[in-house]
This record gives C-alpha cells, structure tokens and sequence, in this order.
C-alpha cells in the first residue's frame, strides 16, 4: 500500500514539475536558418533555408526588387549590388522556405531579409535590417599562408621563388645526385618539432614549457 502511495506522488510530482505543453512553445518566428547568421565559407550553390515556427504566407512569395540599402520584398537575398535573383519555395507543412538558384558570386557577403508579410506572427523578425548574413565561399587558393583567401589579400608575385621552393629542390636533387648531406637534416626537423610541441603545452598551460629535445 505504501509503495502504491509513494508512487501515485511521484508521478502527481512529477506532472506538476511538467507545465503545459504551451507554456514550453516558444514565440512564433524564425527556428532556424542555413547559412547561420555571419557563416563563412559557403558554397556557390547552397541552398537557402529559413525555417518558421508556423506556416508562411506563401502567396506573398514574390521576386524582390529595390536596392542594396532598401530592398523591397517578404524574403529576399541581398548583395552589394541589391537583391539576387532566386527562386523561393515554400516546402514540407508550409514552415520551410528554401532559396535556390540563386547566382552568387565567390568570396562575396549577402544579407537576407524577412519581412512581416511572409510571416505576420513571426516575433523575431527585424524591423529593419537583415534577418542573417552570410558570405560565399572564395576563388580557392591564393597563396600559402594567407591568412584569408576572400576580399583583399596580400599578393606574392612568383610564389616558389620568392619561398625559396625552386632552390629547396634543387640543393635536394644535386645532394643525391653527389651524395652530399644537405643543409637542413632530419635532426633540424626533429627541434622544430620539439619546439612546437612546447608551444603548443604552453598555450594550453598558461606557463612557459622548457622545449625538450
């Protein structure tokens, strides 16, 4: 009797532990996106995706028009030269919108905004600006070592010369062509590493690390 008793609390316990499912719904608006808002490195021909908390208007899913600054449409894609031609598509139960066909260009920022019209329930969305950004992945390789490979970079004319590549392969292949010993042994490589490895422990211990080699 008294482990039916204890039980029956428990669960009456727990139900008051659990409010309504309501109560744990939260605002109506934008779940998720894709790109997330300031990604890099996005694909030429990704898809565009902005997902709502309930069905859109899909009637107001129209071709955008104005500029850059002031682009005039419920969702558009935006670059620097104003909005991008796509297609949008309200798929699945109505709450997905996805963007495609659009003609991005490399290593360039766009901006998506969202507007009431698309989603007049929608909390989130901003009266001004746009709802994300996102920039489009580069030309590819620059040049080794760059610390970016989109927007301005610092150019190197004549790469492996000027990193000495040409002379490293040549002092290698006349070395075991005359059985000399080359300037940079095994021994030289071993201390670099050492010393990254120290590096690498003092960065993550906060304390200098005597290199051990």
């Amino acid at each position: 009797m008294m482990r039916r008793l204890w039980f029956g609390g428990m669960i009456a316990a727990l139900a008051a532990c659990n409010p309504a499912e309501d109560t744990l719904r939260p605002d109506p608006g934008v779940v998720y996106t894709f790109p997330s808002d300031g990604q890099l490195d996005v694909p030429l021909g990704a898809r565009i995706v902005v997902t709502f908390s309930d069905p859109v208007t899909a009637s107001a899913l129209a071709p955008c028009s104005g500029t850059a600054a002031e682009p005039v449409g419920a969702l558009c894609v935006v670059g620097p030269d104003g909005p991008v031609a796509v297609t949008a598509e309200a798929i699945g139960d109505g709450t997905i919108v996805q963007l495609t066909g659009a003609a991005l260009v490399e290593g360039t920022t766009y901006a998506v905004y969202a507007r009431s019209e698309l989603a007049p329930t929608a909390k989130n969305l901003p009266e001004a600006g746009p709802l994300f950004s996102f920039t489009t992945r580069s030309a590819g390789y620059v040049v080794e070592k760059a610390d970016i490979d989109f927007g301005w970079t610092r150019p190197l004319p004549e790469e492996a010369f000027t990193y000495g590549y040409q002379a490293e392969m040549r002092h290698f292949v006349d070395c075991a062509r005359e059985g000399r010993t080359p300037r940079e042994t095994y021994e030289d490589g071993f201390a670099v590493s050492c010393v990254l490895d120290a590096g690498y422990a003092s960065a993550k211990s906060g304390r200098w690390v005597r290199v051990k080699y």
